[in-house]
This record gives C-alpha cells, structure tokens and sequence, in this order.
C-alpha cells in the first residue's frame, strides 16, 4: 500500500468514526466525557495523517529556511485595543530546532476591560505552555495542548469576574518548522498563507455564516437570507467555556518555500481590506509589510473600525547568523526607525571584511601605543 492509498484509508476510517460518533451523541448514547475521550482518541488520525502527508508533499526546498518576524496594532475606531499578538523567543536555537518559531494573534471580547485581558491571558498562557515543549512532542500536539492551556487561563478569569457576561477570546497560532507551517485556531481570526503571489486562507472561520451558507448549499433557506441573517457573524466557538467548541487546525503541514510568509490577523483587518488589496502591499521585510497593511486600513477611515492586528512571519534563504539577530533587533525598534532601518542590507562579504578592518585598526593602534609608551615597537 502507498503512502498516498493510505492516506485515503485513513480518511475513511475517520469519516466513518465521525458518522458513528455523530449518531450515538444524537441518540444520546455518548456522555459528554466519553465524547471528549473520543475527540482526544480522533486527534491520533490527524497525527498520523501529517506524517504521512510530510512524506507526501515535502517542501520544494531542503535548505533550512530562516524566519523573519513582524507585527503592527492599530485601536482603529475602538476605545481601547482588545487585540493581543506574542512571539517565541527566534533566539533560543536549541528550541526552534524541534519546536520551531511561533507566532500567536487573539481577539478579546467581553467588554471595555475583559476583552483586553482576555486576549493577553490567552497569547501568554498559550506562549508559555508551548515553551515548555519537549524535543520528542509533535507539534501538533504542543499546540493542542497550548490552546487548552489558553483556555482555561480564560475560563478561570471569567469565573473570578462573576458578573454575568461572557468573556472570551478568538485565537490563531502557526508554526514554522523545518520549512513547513502548522496551525491552530479558535473563532474567526485568521492564518493566511501567501506563496507564489497568491493569498490562501489556511484557517476556517468559526462563525454562524458557516451554517448558514451549508443550509443554502442544501437547500433549506435562500441565499438572500443566509446573506442578510442578524447572527450571521456571531462566534460558534472562543476560548473562555469550560470546553472548546470547535478548533480547526491544520491536518496537512504547508510546505514552505523562500519568498513565502505567514499572516496571521484579527477580523478588523480582513474586513477592511480584500485578498487583492492584502497581496498589493506585500514586501518580502516581515515589519514593513505588516506596518503597510495597517496604514492602508487606517486610511479608509471606516467609521465602524475594528482593533486591527497583525502579525507575519517571513521565510527566507539563509542560515540563522548575525543577519537574523539584526533583524530581531529591529522588530523591538519604534516604527519610524523600523522603516528606515528595514532600507539597510548587510551581506555576508562586507560584515567579513568589516570585521577584517576592525582587527587590522586594532593592531596598529596597539602598535602605536606601545611605541608612545616605551619607546620601542
């Protein structure tokens, strides 16, 4: 049997288990813990299915690919930002070797204050959990357990608060590794992927419309009414419950390539700008792109405006060396200073000879001193 037939037979078995699993919760011969349980055991075929599919699509190239990072907020026409964005620490090689580099966006909701807090509780909890990765994890598997950890940060907040609104959170997460993506979300925060000039939506939205447009594809309701429903972008799954609704994530690893870039985004962002619009203001410099999107939002001036954010992870050719430390530096610089440094290049060659004619400075200018002081060289 080939990989690709047993692929395929894997995605029977899941189906068919989906089905079953589907009619005893109908039925309701399945109590909600063993349905968790069986949710968990599901989880087995989407491991299996990505090393399979690692070894069916492998990326276009094998040099490892080094990874750029660069992020941008705006309140927009809000009172205060409820968005949260983290990285992973590019630096600690030793991580990034087996839990790669990773990029994390929320979107809180709940009101002036617990939307805010929501979001970073989740970007921090999440971030922090999957630092604790170990070497022999699949990664599919630390973001999973990443996103219950965000989870119950913001479930165990809504229980302190006690003042009967719903707090809660969406949240996107990607990682790069070995010149391929992973990702997971929750609600309609999005992962994009764009490669060869084109945007690709590697996330699925977890809103009503999702319902909607399958009750227009069968036939139950109009396409007018799906189209002009009050709920139509109303969450069908957040982070904030005692359990999670709906995650999806990626079962196939997007191969990477250079040139290519991750983006993840909050609505504020998406809504505004169109897929056409998004790839107009693509650059291949992580901070300036994401600082481009931002500022071609704000000029709309849209009345309505959500928080926007953004964040992007750049893959290019190269190892990781000084040029990957300049660049980390440059991310934590304020944004005016970011554009102009984003202008600067360094190549290999002149950081060599630079060096070359800094040693040499340095040895007569010794020999000078020594001759100042003793007389002798």
């Amino acid at each position: 049997m080939t990989p690709k037939d047993l692929l395929n037979r894997i995605d029977w078995i899941a189906l068919k288990k989906q089905c079953r699993d589907k009619s005893a919760m109908l039925l309701g011969k399945m109590s909600p813990s063993l349905a968790k349980t069986q949710a968990r055991c599901s989880y087995e075929f989407q491991k299996l299915k990505t090393a399979i599919s690692a070894r069916l699509h492998p990326p276009t190239t094998t040099a490892p690919l080094r990874v750029l990072p660069g992020n941008a907020q705006a309140v927009g026409s809000r009172e205060r930002q409820e968005d949260s964005c983290a990285f992973s620490n590019l630096e600690e090689s030793t991580f990034s070797s087996h839990g790669g580099y990773l990029a994390v966006v929320a979107d809180g909701m709940g009101g002036f204050h617990d939307g805010a807090e929501a979001s970073k509780l989740a970007t921090a909890a999440f971030v922090e959990k999957y630092s604790q990765k170990l070497p022999g994890t699949w990664i599919s598997d630390a973001l999973k357990e990443s996103l219950f950890a965000a989870n119950e940060a913001v479930y165990r907040y809504w229980k302190k608060q006690q003042n009967g609104s719903q707090i809660g959170t969406t949240l996107v997460a990607v990682v790069v590794h070995k010149n391929m993506a992973q990702w997971i979300s929750v609600g309609d925060s999005r992962a994009y992927l764009i490669q060869r000039g084109k945007l690709k939506q590697l996330s699925t939205d977890h809103i009503y419309a999702e319902e909607l447009d399958k009750q227009v594809h069968e036939k139950r309701i109009r396409s007018t009414e799906a189209k002009n429903h009050p709920q139509r972008e109303s969450l069908t799954s957040y982070l904030g419950s005692d359990e999670i609704a709906l995650i999806s994530s990626g079962i196939h690893p997007a191969p990477l390539e250079p040139g290519d870039a991750i983006m993840l985004c909050t609505d504020g962002l998406y809504r505004a700008l169109s897929d056409n619009e998004i790839l107009s203001e693509f650059d291949r410099d992580s901070q300036h792109f994401a600082e481009r999107l931002l500022q071609k939002v704000l000029k709309k001036e849209l009345p309505s405006q959500d928080n926007i954010s953004v964040a992007v992870l750049s893959c290019v050719e190269g190892s990781i060396g000084l040029g990957n430390k300049f660049e980390a530096l440059r991310t934590n610089l304020p944004g005016s200073l970011k554009t102009q440094i984003s202008r600067i290049r360094i190549s290999p060659q002149i950081m060599f000879w630079g060096v070359v004619a800094a040693l040499f400075l340095f040895i007569w200018l010794w020999s000078r001193y020594q001759v100042s002081t003793t007389g002798h060289p």
